[in-house]
């Protein structure tokens, strides 16, 4: 990795693609007559026409069933956290019909086999820190938010309101560390509420009512006001501020799927990064989204009502928007890019066409009752690999740029695991310390436990 940056470097990156196909919900049904699948391909049958309509796809990468989360991970997110800490912003997105794997790709469930993308990401990350720590000092923070009825609300506040501002976390068990793939649950005031082990946090009105604005910069970043950006030092942190706001996101039950996500999620770790060899060096800042798209859904199939119904719809709607910010980034001959059509397209402009290298992850439930859902995710899919992003290495200063204000945070951070380390070297995360420095019992036992979250 460079230590010194002090120019951009752009790139040109078409988005990749890559499918995932979960097991029939129906174990006795064989999927091959609908789906025949290879590593890169996937040919899909219509099941009234008894073979004489096929569709054919190549993608970078197409998972079977028999895949599990490793593999996956493996493909989408590593190199995005390479991309991250070479300077670039990155970007994955896992997309497909409700009930096809979304949510359980991304966040997944426990802290064995089954986590997910965001949490084995976080792992990774923090082992090339360790990596980086005799010649970078590195300050990392994290957002999350969700887009619910076409409103930006702040998933991050739940970690902001338990621990304070400046509050020293409470140290936890390693089992509770892994990202719970659990939902809350509403109770007769419609109010959600987490399933945590230390408190029974009741959202408030002020979160239910909440619409965070979107802004975008001079330099054309676009970001959200107000959203929380949480200091980190150590994994639990992280996986910490992702179960609360797992648990707190808009969650209910339908008829196509007992816990369907509500609402689309967008996680961001940002890191940012400076040399300790070169006096006056930039920093290198740089962000990775994670983002879990709410399902589309047939409402003929659905039979969503009422509040359900409301939700169906604002989903579809800006599924549909983002569909059409596709189709003209697609285009050979596109003139305007429709991204203020809804707030998801706002938030995902700088991914889509933008500054960031990005991987989506379609999710398909190959089952037969599924084939036409099916078949429009993978249409979507075909036509996001044709989307050119104009990615940017570049270094920043601590203020007078767009990024100013996350730069200072992570910086401040930075200057705090510093003074840590000085005062008590084995109070923080060994994946911040130097990986050659003598390991006390104490810190044996910490990089025992942060062995075990990865294994």
């Amino acid at each position: 990795m460079t230590e010194d940056i002090d120019h951009e470097v752009e790139d040109r990156s078409n988005v990749t693609v890559a499918i995932r196909l979960k097991p029939p919900e129906d174990s006795s049904e064989d999927f091959k007559e609908t789906f025949d699948a290879t590593h890169t391909t996937v040919t899909v049958r219509d099941p009234l026409s008894r073979g004489r309509s096929e569709h054919h796809f190549r993608f970078s990468r197409v998972f079977t069933p028999e895949h599990g989360q490793e593999p996956v991970f493996d493909f989408v997110a590593r190199p995005l956290i390479g991309q991250l800490l070479r300077g670039f912003n990155s970007c994955c997105f896992a997309y497909g019909q409700t009930g096809s794997g979304k949510t359980h790709s991304v966040f997944g469930e426990g802290n064995a086999e089954k986590r997910g993308m965001l949490a084995r990401s976080i792992e990774y990350l923090f082992e090339k820190i360790e990596e980086l720590a005799r010649s970078m000092e590195v300050g990392m923070a994290v957002s999350f938010a969700e887009v619910y009825l076409d409103s930006v609300r702040d998933l991050g506040r739940f970690y902001v309101e338990k621990h304070g501002v400046g509050q020293p976390k409470r140290q936890r068990g390693v089992s509770e560390c892994a990202i719970d793939g659990g939902h809350g649950v509403a109770d007769v005031n419609g109010r959600r509420r987490a399933k945590t082990s230390h408190d029974d946090m009741d959202v408030t009105d002020t979160y239910l009512n909440q619409d965070l604005e979107i802004h975008e910069s001079p330099q054309g970043l676009v970001y959200v006001e107000d959203l929380s950006l949480i200091p980190v030092s150590n994994i639990r942190d992280v996986l910490e501020v992702a179960n609360l706001g797992v648990k707190m996101r808009a969650t209910y039950e339908t008829r196509l799927n007992a816990r369907s996500s509500r609402s689309h999620t967008i996680f961001t770790l940002s890191v940012a990064q400076k040399s300790k060899n070169t006096k006056g060096g930039g920093i290198i800042a740089s962000a990775v989204n994670f983002v879990d798209l709410a399902g589309s859904e047939r409402l003929a199939r659905s039979q969503s009502e009422g509040r359900r119904f409301q939700e169906a719809v604002v989903i579809n709607t800006s599924l549909s928007a983002l569909g059409k910010v596709v189709l003209a980034l697609a285009s050979n001959h596109r003139s305007h890019v429709p991204y203020r059509d809804s707030k998801l397209t706002r938030m995902l402009q700088n991914s889509l066409g933008g500054n960031s290298y990005t991987t989506l992850l379609a999710t398909i439930d190959p089952s037969v009752r599924n084939y036409e859902e099916s078949l429009n995710s993978l249409l979507f899919a075909d036509r996001c690999k044709n989307v050119q992003n104009k990615p940017v290495q570049s270094a920043s200063s601590e203020e007078g740029n767009s990024q100013g204000r996350t730069v200072r945070i992570l910086m401040a951070e930075l200057v705090e695991l510093k003074r840590k380390l000085e005062m008590r070297p084995m109070a923080i995360s060994p994946a911040i310390g130097s990986s050659s420095a003598p390991k006390s019992p104490q810190h044996q036992q910490q990089h025992q436990q942060q062995h075990q979250l990865q294994h």
